[in-house]
């Protein structure tokens, strides 16, 4: 679920008014802004909450070398932090949505350009403190809880995984995923 930021402004103009005369005292502004989430959301520390905010998790460079089977593969690891603004949230659920691999479903699609992409290959999510695996479009059912400060980091590894018996073939790898949040 994304989350839409829009600025309000209210200007109010305070005057005393008397019997024989007006005068003007001054003017105060009053500022906020109107959250259309309850949880901001960054990664390695870039805010993707805003609508089409994205950013990017720089995967390693890998060789032909670097696999030794389905499921095997090169990580790379980064953190998502979630922020609650102070509304009665204990906990959320954590979705990432995309297209899963026909050949390797808990894994997300290589999407780069034909004629450019590597073959055999996708993305893998995995959270870095349980091992459990987000899989592409199916909500995971554990609570995450935030603590006093309001904040919750998870630590993600991200893997390029070979998605069959095939040794992958050099090309670019890009998958994308859309972080969904689900209060209780």
């Amino acid at each position: 679920m994304m989350k839409k930021t829009l600025l309000a402004i209210l200007t109010m103009t305070c005057s005393l008014v008397q019997a024989s005369s007006q005068h003007q005292l001054g003017t105060v502004t009053f500022q906020g802004s109107l959250q259309a989430s309850f949880v901001s959301v960054s990664v390695s520390g870039i805010d993707i909450s805003s609508r089409f905010r994205s950013t990017a998790v720089q995967l390693p460079i890998a060789t032909e070398g670097s696999f030794s089977g389905q499921g095997s593969g090169p990580e790379k690891s980064f953190t998502m932090t979630l922020k609650n603004y102070g509304q009665p949230l204990q906990s959320v659920k954590i979705n990432f949505t995309g297209t899963a691999d026909p050949n390797y479903p808990e894994a997300f699609m290589n999407s780069a350009s034909i004629g450019h992409a590597a073959s055999d290959v996708a993305v893998l999510l995995v959270n870095a403190s349980d091992g459990v695996v987000f899989v592409p479009n199916v909500l995971n059912q554990k609570d995450y809880y935030f603590n006093q400060s309001g904040y919750f980091d998870l630590d993600i590894t991200t893997k390029m995984v070979q998605t069959g018996t095939a040794s992958p073939l050099p090309g670019v790898v890009v998958a994308s995923a859309t972080v969904q949040l689900t209060y209780d």
